[in-house]
């Protein structure tokens, strides 16, 4: 989901754009509240902190966390029990994801490969 990553990147640019997305978290209970916009309204989704793993392995399947941070995964994780699974999620665009997050209507902008 490289619409998902590129655009949490662009959004962790500027502080104090990702801490409003989780209005309640407890990690000691592993639990957490992800604030998103679904349709322009905001919606809370409660996820706990069991990621899907490689068989075998404490490996997550897809989002790796940044040491100890776990926020990426829990978002991921959040944005997907939205869509319902994994497969729904994956054909998404970054405009898409960003109005979903901000709440504020955004549109992309596709520019032609001049290498061909």
């Amino acid at each position: 989901m490289c619409y998902y990553l590129s655009t949490l990147s662009a959004l962790a640019e500027k502080e104090g754009r990702i801490q409003p997305l989780f209005p309640f978290y407890n990690k000691e209970l592993g639990f957490y509240v992800v604030k998103l916009y679904i349709h322009g309204k905001p919606t809370n989704i409660v996820v706990d902190d069991f990621m899907p793993c490689l068989r075998g392995t404490n490996e997550p399947m897809f989002t790796k966390p940044n040491g100890d941070e776990i926020w990426v995964m829990v978002l991921e994780k959040a944005w997907v029990k939205n869509f319902g699974s994994y497969l729904s999620a994956e054909a998404m665009s970054p405009d898409t994801m960003m109005e979903n997050i901000d709440g504020a209507p955004a549109k992309g902008v596709w520019i032609e490969d001049s290498a061909k």
